[in-house]
């Protein structure tokens, strides 16, 4: 599903936070045959600065100071930002 959002920022929000993140974002300009490179999104606390045009964002979300949550988890959403 499409986001559009109405700032230049999303806020990730977790039960548990992780203990670190990183976020990688591909242009959607490869949809018809391209390639798009692997970029980096830059993050700041819980806040991605969104990039502007459409956008695949992956979160890598790691867990590893909390008692009881150790791990990671990905989670992927695609931006529209005008």
């Amino acid at each position: 599903e499409l986001l559009e959002p109405s700032a230049d920022k999303a806020a990730v929000q977790c039960e548990v936070m992780p203990d670190s993140m990183t976020v990688s974002c591909w242009s959607d300009k490869c949809w018809n045959g391209g390639t798009a490179a692997q970029e980096a999104a830059a993050v700041s606390g819980n806040e991605i600065t969104l990039k502007q045009g459409g956008y695949i964002y992956e979160i890598e979300a790691h867990w590893t100071n909390r008692p009881g949550y150790h791990g990671w988890c990905r989670y992927a959403f695609y931006v529209k930002s005008q």
